[in-house]
């Protein structure tokens, strides 16, 4: 059983908004899904470790995953401050820059392959980050990806390169 500073299994198995198919028992999922989740889970421990604040985790292990596989994969996790200001996405992203740039290593885990978007739905909103931990498109030996999400005037969500700019500044 995976034991996290920051978090319980408890809030990795129940998110704020996704259903993780293994509600009561982290032993329900497949042990692939357990593995790849810890290492992600290990990673945003991290984060919240140097953020300093609370972290909401809103989106883990599901089966249903709208835009790709990561979350059905056990690669990713959707999370947010508890108490956040619009602009926080700034400094998670500072966060994830200044350890992994320069190394592969954070907090001693191995990391060789991030995508990273702060996403956001409506004014006012602060959205939400989310964490890729396997996203590779070029096979290389080291990948991190910055970008943005935000809804085009119909509603769909498009994504840009990070640009140092909240993701409503984005909308046209």
């Amino acid at each position: 059983m995976p034991q996290w500073k920051h978090f319980t299994v408890n809030e990795v198995l129940n998110p704020y908004f996704d259903d993780n198919p293994a509600k009561n028992s982290w032993d329900e999922m497949p042990e692939i899904i357990q593995s790849r989740l810890e290492k992600t889970m290990n990673l945003v421990d991290a984060i919240r470790e140097e953020y300093g604040r609370p972290l909401q985790l809103n989106s883990t292990y599901r089966l249903h995953d709208r835009n790709g596989r990561a979350h059905r994969e056990g690669h990713a996790v959707d999370f947010q401050p508890v108490e956040a200001g619009l602009n926080y996405g700034f400094r998670i992203i500072e966060i994830i820059e200044n350890c992994l740039e320069n190394t592969n290593i954070f907090y001693n885990i191995i990391v060789d392959h991030v995508r990273v978007f702060w996403e956001w739905k409506k004014q006012g909103s602060a959205g939400w980050i989310h964490l890729d931990t396997n996203y590779n498109p070029n096979n290389s030996s080291k990948f991190i990806e910055y970008l943005v999400g935000y809804p085009d005037k119909s509603g769909n969500m498009v994504y840009a390169p990070f640009e140092d700019k909240a993701p409503w500044e984005y909308v046209k």
